[in-house]
């Protein structure tokens, strides 16, 4: 079973988010995202099981028994560890089947500005934070405004080793 899930998760890995950017400055990206649909999760039992969870959604755990393209990345909410997965453009929130799993949220997004930081490699808590202060840093220099709405977004499975790509993302002032 394990092997089936990994095969999924690699083979719908296909779909991604897109964004425009506006702005870089040094290795900061301003970016506007369009509006979108997600499905987000958070653990009550500190057990993060939230992949797991939201996983069995797009595999087919849903009021249509359809299967839900997956897309990259997988966003991580700093603060609370909840989890969302980024719908395909395909779907409104009107088709879009109904998680059978009344635990998960699905909500729109509006159309948003962000700061961006990449970095590589497996992310952990260290990193992470360590990317955070970089970002607040830049954008401090820069006088942008931000949100304390950190988020890390990773875009591959946790079995592929090489080229790792992740980021952390924060809501910015929008006067851009």
């Amino acid at each position: 079973m394990k092997i089936l899930f990994l095969l999924l998760v690699t083979i719908m890995s296909t779909n991604f988010q897109y964004y425009k950017t506006i702005q870089v400055i040094e290795n900061i990206e301003i970016r506007k995202y369009d509006e979108q649909i997600i499905a987000s999760h958070v653990s009550k039992d500190n057990s993060n099981n939230n992949f797991s969870i939201l996983a069995n959604y797009i595999f087919g755990n849903n009021s249509k028994s359809e299967t839900i393209g997956m897309t990259s990345p997988v966003i991580i909410d700093k603060k609370t560890n909840k989890m969302s997965f980024i719908m395909p453009e395909r779907y409104k929130i009107s088709s879009l089947p109904v998680p059978t799993n009344k635990d998960i949220l699905i909500v729109i997004y509006e159309e948003s500005y962000k700061a961006v930081i990449k970095y590589g490699g497996y992310t952990n808590s260290k990193k992470e934070d360590k990317m955070i202060r970089i970002l607040k840093s830049k954008l401090e220099e820069n006088n942008i405004i931000f949100s304390d709405d950190f988020e890390v977004l990773v875009y591959q499975s946790p079995y592929k080793f090489l080229n790792r790509k992740n980021e952390i993302i924060v809501s910015i002032n929008h006067d851009y």
